[in-house]
């Protein structure tokens, strides 16, 4: 880790001494690209002050430096600090990545596959493919997608609600899942036909929902973590739970989420503060996929009549629709992806703190700010920490 956060620089701090160098050193700074850029500082500097050293460049970031969180209900959004954002990224992944490879403190073991839900928590599996060999060992498990919205598999059950998850009628309280499990023996068989249909090797020769169902499926037996990008009720992965439960054999299926939403003071607790910076609920478009059309996968049979087509044009309900992302307008899932590639690679050259992650142990995460040039301890009786402090760090991105 040392080697990733070396900086080649010089002992000096002054940045006019640097117009006549005067050593080799010297010669090996170049200008800021920015005014807090780490790069300006030498490597003594940034061990007696790592707080200098966490710092990117917004230019870099033009998505990822809109992230912005309600405190009180009807005020603005609030721009967050973007090396606080950035933090709060790499940590969310890291935390992510320990779940999946069962290296959590909650002592779970290390899941087969992962199933992360379309459109939102696709941006998650490219932060978790991206960041996995800096916070694992492990050998990365296989993930799919499955397209699961709440508000479509209510009214599946007969809860007439609007597209926001709120009872229509004189009740306009969120729906959770509980009201949906009371009534899940309204499903068809086929709907977990069609999820089962998707997991069959080399796809189906039938759409007999008995006949599917006897098929041998790669989830069967299986440990399963269902991915989510953010959780106001909880109603979404436990319905995504539900299904998946009852399509595979013999499948361990839990959930998680990737992003803590809080709440909004004066708004009750199922209204979030924040969502992930890619969420945008008026537009279909940044997130690298596109919403249901079981006729693309109709079309898509009918050109290429195959068992694999066959059964995605069976279970396309439960499928997202691919995107031609150099035809998106504004391609903004490119440029997310771009700047997801720019985080990872500020954090291997050591400019994003990654704070204390839910999932690592005390030991853990001292081992990893040790690393990292900083210091865990507690204020002295003034209430005052050192500058290599983790609290001192961590209030200069505030």
């Amino acid at each position: 880790m040392h080697e990733k956060l070396s900086s080649k620089s010089a002992a000096t701090s002054s940045w006019d001494s640097l117009k006549e160098p005067q050593t080799t050193e010297d010669l090996e700074r170049t200008e800021p690209r920015f005014p807090e850029d780490p790069r300006q500082y030498s490597e003594a500097e940034l061990m007696e002050d790592p707080a200098k050293r966490y710092h990117v460049n917004p230019d870099d970031f033009p998505i990822f430096r809109t992230q912005g969180e309600k405190k009180v209900y009807g005020g603005p959004s609030l721009e967050q600090n973007l090396d606080a954002t950035m933090s709060r990224y790499v940590t969310n992944t890291a935390d992510t990545i320990a779940t999946i490879a069962g290296e959590s403190r909650e002592g779970e073991p290390k899941y087969d596959h992962i199933i992360y839900l379309d459109k939102s928590a696709r941006p998650v599996s490219w932060l978790v493919n991206t960041f996995w060999g800096d916070f694992t060992e492990k050998e990365r498990p296989p993930h799919s997608y499955l397209s699961i919205d709440r508000a479509d598999w209510f009214k599946k059950v007969g809860i007439d609600t609007d597209n926001d998850g709120r009872m229509i009628g004189g009740d306009r309280s969120k729906i959770t899942f509980e009201n949906f499990r009371d009534k899940a023996n309204a499903l068809p068989p086929e709907i977990f036909a069609q999820l089962r249909a998707l997991y069959i090797e080399g796809g189906i020769d039938t759409e007999d929902p008995s006949e599917t169902m006897k098929l041998p499926a790669t989830l069967d037996g299986k440990r399963i973590l269902i991915v989510d990008e953010v959780s106001r009720t909880g109603s979404t992965r436990e319905i995504a739970k539900y299904l998946v439960s009852h399509a595979f054999k013999d499948a361990y299926v839990q959930t998680t989420t990737f992003w803590d939403p809080g709440v909004v003071i004066g708004k009750d607790e199922s209204d979030i503060a924040s969502s992930p910076v890619w969420y945008k609920p008026k537009s279909e478009f940044g997130r690298g996929i596109g919403p249901k059309n079981p006729e693309h996968y109709k079309r898509k049979y009918e050109a290429y009549p195959n068992p694999k087509n066959r059964a995605q044009r069976f279970g396309a309900s439960l499928l997202a629709t691919p995107l031609n992302l150099a035809e998106e307008p504004g391609q903004p899932s490119r440029k997310l992806m771009r700047e997801i590639k720019t985080m990872h690679q500020e954090y291997q050259e050591g400019h994003i703190l990654m704070t204390h992650p839910k999932a690592y142990s005390e030991s853990k995460w001292i081992d990893k700010l040790e690393s990292q040039g900083i210091q865990f301890v507690p204020p002295d009786r003034n209430g005052r920490t050192p500058k290599n402090a983790y609290a001192s760090v961590c209030s200069r991105q505030k």
